[in-house]
């Protein structure tokens, strides 16, 4: 049978986005670099 297991305390990382206004809309920057297509994560 199935078990799920909970782990109730994670460290997180945190990567700082930089936008630049200059270099087009900020909503399709965030879109190109959060495309699943390209981000991976690792959940191990």
């Amino acid at each position: 049978a199935p078990v799920q297991v909970v782990w109730r305390e994670a460290t997180l990382g945190l990567d700082e986005q930089v936008l630049d206004p200059a270099d087009g809309d900020i909503a399709e920057q965030l879109l190109k670099r959060l495309d699943p297509r390209h981000t991976r994560l690792d959940i191990r």
